[in-house]
């Protein structure tokens, strides 16, 4: 599909490949842009033609959005839409996620490297009402150029958002209603407390070296059968064991030692 614009750059109808080919070569239309791809006639107007409605479908995605160009048609049994562009906006949200991190480490750098003392600021910074983060700001953006871009390139009489939240409870119990929502399947069990006692390990002993938390939930729920009543157990790693053996070996502490050589005829201060 190609996109067509008048003598006073307004949009045509899109066109075929091959029709824009025939037109170029007969000397009709001229190139107005290469990406996307935008011919320009030199003997039509758009009051002198006849234009189909299209409507502009967005299908908004965290890494890519859909975007279709489709004509409708309106029929007796209903409105008919015929699909004339697919495209997909690929968003780098994490990559200027990535570029904001490298800025702020530069930005902490280039503070602490030039200036002894600075006052604190953070307490005195109000974020603004309406705003967002950069990689939300930056894929909304996309969206919004590629809209305007395809306005000013396609007679769009319309734009369709697919704005869908999936409610899970909903699909498993059709009826549910109001408070039901807060009513899940731990509703009414009974908790046993974690003691966190057994967190500091002993490295001289190795039974010590792996304690177990476990947390015991029991109620009527347990009735449902014995996928409902589990025991959880977290395994403290034997690293921080290894660890201590490991520095206690080498003496209890890190021993650092400069790898530079100090110049001849230089004096340490």
């Amino acid at each position: 599909m190609v996109f067509v614009l008048d003598t006073k750059k307004k949009p045509l109808m899109p066109c075929t490949p091959k029709r824009a080919r025939q037109l170029l070569a007969r000397g009709r239309a001229v190139v107005h842009r290469v990406a996307p791809f935008v011919i320009r006639l030199k003997d039509r107007q758009v009051e002198d033609s006849v234009l189909q409605p299209l409507a502009l479908k967005i299908d908004p995605g965290s890494q890519t959005t859909g975007m279709t160009l489709a004509r409708v048609e309106d029929r007796s049994e209903g409105a008919i839409h015929h699909a004339v562009l697919l495209a997909e906006v690929q968003h780098r949200g994490h990559e200027v996620r990535a570029r904001k991190v490298t800025q702020r480490h530069a930005r902490r750098r280039r503070r602490s490297a030039n200036l002894r003392h600075r006052a604190a600021r953070a307490a005195n910074r109000r974020i603004a009402r309406g705003w967002l983060p950069p990689s939300l700001l930056s894929r909304i953006g996309n969206v919004v150029s590629w809209t305007k871009r395809l306005r000013r390139f396609a007679p769009v009489t319309r734009v369709d958002v697919e704005c869908v939240r999936f409610d899970t409870q909903l699909l498993q119990n059709p009826e549910i209603t109001g408070v039901q929502y807060q009513h899940g399947e731990l509703l009414g069990g009974k908790y046993e407390p974690i003691s966190c006692s057994n967190m500091r390990t002993s490295a001289s002993t190795a039974e010590n070296a792996t304690p177990l938390l476990s947390s015991i939930i029991s109620g009527p729920v347990a009735e449902a059968g014995p996928v409902a009543s589990r025991t959880w157990h977290w395994p403290v790693t034997t690293a921080i064991g290894r660890k201590g053996r490991k520095r206690r070996r080498n003496g209890g502490t890190r021993k650092w030692r400069c790898r530079h050589k100090h110049r001849s005829g230089m004096r340490r201060r």
